[in-house]
């Protein structure tokens, strides 16, 4: 499921951990040549107030 924050910020909603997994092997992610930053939200996490202006290790290895 996806569903727009506005100001372009998009929340993904995965029902399985086999698609997260394979999100992250597969990645980094990029959208007409614009990185996508993506980040895992647990619970109690706002999505409309997480920093997404860094980006983790793992993606750019």
């Amino acid at each position: 499921m996806i569903f727009d924050l506005s100001d372009g910020r998009f929340l993904y909603r995965l029902f399985h951990k086999v698609d997260a997994d394979r999100i992250k092997v597969e990645g980094p992610w990029n959208f007409n040549l614009h990185l996508l930053i993506l980040r895992r939200l647990h619970d109690g996490d706002d999505p409309n107030t997480i920093p997404l202006n860094t980006v983790d290790l793992w993606v750019l290895v």
